[in-house]
């Protein structure tokens, strides 16, 4: 079966889930001020400058193009639907991506895989010629583990205590969301912070990033000095000191400098840099489908994120099965079932591991 045949199942299932969910789609606040794009199933064309006056129209494009990915612009515009240059920039949201890409896990280099566009061929190594057709072009996928969904749960957590504690936002302002595949959002509206320019934005992101900390200026000496100077912050001290000290005082030290670099990498929130610097970015829209997934971007109260799991409270297609032939796939997990490693198998599946991989580009569904 083609690729566009896969396409056109998986957008057909898109548009029945956008059909019987879609009071469950909300409109970020300030609905017209903001700009919208979609990625559309049709050739991966991305739809930008979109405009929404009402709740209802943005339901009724969902309905009528039924989109891969919805995204929303961080920033606020005079004029949402010009271009670029002519938008009228208002301000905007502070955004923070926390993605298991940019986390070094275990398992993190064996989670990239590239798929021939003509036969389908999946390639653990990266290659410029499919060894079964000869084909030059290829899409570069990634898995979607539950290992590093936690590795991402983690440093999401500690962003979101970063910005309670030392930079004082409140759990109202704060929304975090699944991003629908490997990681977290973190959203901050707040009139204090809608104005800021990308330099204050790089240094938020540095301070929670621990990016150029110097421990010296924290209340730890150096290691020439540490002779010297025998005290350093209590582990209830406020900011990057309590937090050093932490992870100080609970360890036998061996090498001074050493430690408090170590330290400083286990305190700090891996956050992309990027995203949270850029003025007009595009953020998923929470509540839609991820079309690499077809998991739900799932909106989550602050207090419940450790206990969210995505492999279960993120999925769209809870009921039915469907029979699909699989090229190959990881292992993964659906629900509290694991499912795979497969290679060349036809199989019936719960729908929501079936279109997961169908989403994936590893399998096509058989009639």
């Amino acid at each position: 079966m083609e690729k566009k045949t896969v396409k056109d199942y998986v957008k057909k299932l898109f548009g029945e889930y956008y059909k019987d969910n879609i009071v469950e789609v909300l409109p970020p606040t300030s609905l017209d001020r903001r700009e919208f794009g979609f990625l559309l199933f049709e050739k991966g064309i991305m739809l930008r400058h979109k405009k929404f006056l009402s709740k209802e129209k943005l339901h009724n494009f969902l309905h009528e193009k039924v989109p891969s990915n919805v995204y929303y612009s961080s920033a606020y515009y005079e004029k949402p639907d010009e271009d670029m240059n002519k938008k009228g920039w208002l301000g905007s949201d502070l955004i923070f991506d926390i993605d298991a890409d940019h986390i070094q896990t275990p398992c993190h280099e064996d989670h990239r895989f590239w798929i021939c566009k003509n036969c389908l061929k999946v390639s653990r190594v990266q290659t410029e010629i499919c060894p079964q057709c000869e084909g030059t072009k290829f899409n570069v996928e990634l898995w979607t583990c539950e290992k590093c969904l936690e590795a991402a749960k983690l440093e999401t957590l500690k962003l979101i205590e970063f910005l309670i504690s030392d930079l004082g936002f409140s759990t109202e302002e704060i929304d975090v969301c699944f991003s629908g595949q490997r990681g977290y959002h973190v959203h901050i509206e707040s009139e204090n912070i809608r104005r800021l320019n990308q330099s204050a934005r790089k240094e938020i992101v540095d301070y929670v990033s621990g990016t150029g900390l110097k421990p010296v200026f924290h209340g730890f000496p150096d290691a020439e000095t540490r002779k010297k100077i025998k005290t350093i912050p209590e582990m209830n001290a406020p900011g990057w000191g309590g937090r050093l000290a932490r992870e100080i005082k609970v360890k036998k030290i061996h090498n001074w400098q050493k430690d408090l670099d170590n330290a400083v990498q286990k305190q700090k929130a891996s956050v992309d840099t990027v995203v949270t610097i850029d003025l007009h970015r595009l953020i998923r829209l929470p509540t839609t489908l991820h079309g690499k997934t077809g998991f739900i971007a799932a909106k989550i109260q602050t207090t419940r994120l450790e206990e969210f799991n995505p492999f279960t409270d993120a999925l769209a297609f809870k009921e039915g099965a469907l029979t699909i032939h699989i090229n190959e796939s990881e292992k993964f997990k659906i629900g509290e079932t694991e499912y795979g490693p497969f290679k060349h198998e036809t199989i019936e599946l719960p729908l929501a591991a079936a279109v997961f991989l169908l989403c994936k580009n590893v399998a096509q569904p058989v009639e």
